[in-house]
């Protein structure tokens, strides 16, 4: 699948696409995608020996996504007030 990356195009793999295009919904607060993320590294992973930076990325990646969440909820109610 042709993409532009930093300005160049290039191909990659479909399935490279979909997990970047899932990872940035996650990163921006999508909860499903934030699910099948999680659910997908750890199929890759299952021995369970993820480097520590792996791991705190995921972390950061839950807190951002619930972070996010949490500021749609406030603004929804603050809208509806």
């Amino acid at each position: 699948m042709p993409v532009n990356d930093n300005g160049r195009r290039k191909k990659i793999p479909i399935s490279e696409l979909i997990a970047k295009q899932a990872t940035r919904k996650a990163a921006g607060g999508d909860l499903r995608a934030l699910r099948l993320v999680i659910d997908l590294w750890f199929r890759l992973h299952p021995e369970g020996n993820q480097e520590l930076d792996e791991i705190e990325l995921m972390r950061r990646l839950g807190a951002a996504a619930a972070n996010a969440i949490e500021k749609e909820k406030a603004e929804a109610l603050s809208d509806g007030e």
